[in-house]
Formats: C-alpha cells, sequence, structure tokens
C-alpha cells in the first residue's frame, strides 16, 4: 500500500478528489509517463476518467498535464462509491491496489496499470513539440555552417551541422514508430480510436467497474 503522505503528487490529486471537483488534473515537471500512471490509476478508482494530456512548451523538457473528468456512467459511479466507502479521500492513509515504490502486485491492477502506461504514453508522444526542435536545431547549426564556410573546414564542420540537423528527424521518425506500435498494442486491448478534446488522435479505454472484471 502507498500512504497518501508519501508523494505530493497524491496529495494535490486527493485534495482535488475530496472536494468533489468534476474534473481533476495530475501535473508533471517533465513529459515521462511513467510516475503519472499510478496517480491516472488512484483517480480512476474514485470514479474519474482519463480524457488526455496537455503538453507544455520547453527546449528538452515539457511539462505535462493529464486531465480526467468525473465519470457519470453506472461503471464510473459503482467504481466511485466502492473506492470511497472503503478509502475515503479526506482521511489520508493508504491508496487502492498500490504499494511503496512499486507497481501492484494483484494481477488485474497490473494490467490496467500497463494500459494506461501506453494510453499515456501515446498521448504524450503525439503531443510532444518535436517540430519546433527543428527550427532550434537550425538556428543552432547556422554559426557552425558560417564558420564553415570562412575557414573552409569543410569535412570536420560539414559532418558536425549534418549530425546535428539529422537528430530531430530521427526524433521524429522513432516518435512515429513508437506511437503505432502502442497504437497496435491500445487497439489489441479493446481501446477505439477517437479524436481527443484537442483534436488530436488518441483512444478511449473501457475502465473496469471494479478493475477485477467487467467494464463500462
Amino acid at each position: 500500500m502507498y500512504s497518501l503522505l508519501d508523494d505530493p503528487g497524491v496529495v494535490h490529486l486527493m485534495r482535488q478528489v475530496a472536494v468533489g471537483a468534476p474534473s481533476v488534473e495530475i501535473p508533471r515537471p517533465v513529459a515521462h509517463p511513467a510516475p503519472l500512471v499510478p496517480l491516472v490509476h488512484i483517480a480512476e478508482c474514485y470514479g474519474f476518467r482519463y480524457s488526455h494530456v496537455r503538453v507544455g512548451s520547453g527546449i528538452v523538457n515539457w511539462p505535462v498535464v493529464v486531465v480526467l473528468h468525473r465519470d457519470d456512467s453506472p461503471g464510473g459511479r459503482q467504481r466511485a462509491a466502492a473506492t470511497v466507502a472503503t478509502l475515503p479521500p479526506a482521511t489520508g492513509g493508504m491508496l487502492p491496489g498500490l504499494l511503496p515504490g512499486r507497481l501492484p502486485r494483484r494481477p488485474d491492477p497490473e494490467a490496467q496499470l500497463d494500459l494506461i502506461k501506453a494510453h499515456v504514453t501515446f498521448d504524450v508522444l503525439a503531443r510532444l513539440p518535436l517540430r519546433r526542435g527543428q527550427a532550434l536545431v537550425w538556428a543552432m547549426t547556422l554559426p557552425i555552417l558560417l564558420l564553415m564556410v570562412a575557414t573552409g573546414e569543410y569535412a570536420v564542420m560539414g559532418s558536425v551541422a549534418l549530425l546535428m540537423l539529422s537528430m530531430p528527424y530521427v526524433g521524429i521518425a522513432g516518435n512515429r514508430l513508437r506511437r503505432r506500435r502502442l497504437a497496435r498494442r491500445l487497439r489489441a486491448a479493446g481501446c477505439v480510436p477517437i479524436l481527443a478534446e484537442d483534436g488530436r488522435p488518441g483512444f478511449s479505454r473501457s475502465v473496469p467497474s471494479d478493475f477485477g472484471g467487467e467494464t463500462d
């Protein structure tokens, strides 16, 4: 089990849950999906449903915000009622299905966390501002090109410039490849391709009403 007092992100999330917010947001300073996964799982246990992610601007690291809305479906209400009856959000204490510093041992939550990770990772990759990096790399490479012409060091400086200019394209190609793999995995798990609230491609993922059987 995971103590509420151990993670500031959990404390921030549970404050939103405790006041009955119609939506909750989970911010992280960098676009790394792994720390978001247990927080999304916790929010879904308390009757929320994953919507989309927002990715901010940055040069190397991009801040990410995961948005979840209250799930008013019968399954969502059942999920929330079962969790609140056992673990009221205002009481502190322990969290559903989580262990300190690791994923849950029970197979059903583990499978859900793996699927959440694929879902969040796909959405983050689809929103990374990689093309902005192309302009930045060109701006950084231009002085090298000018120096190459001025000094006549075409072999060395030309190689450096070519390497720098290729990096964004390699990143974009790798991003597309990972998204294709994740999309195949999500479809195989029954997720349905959709357009998210921000108009970007995404998936609709069913959440088990009790995280151990029927889906809503």
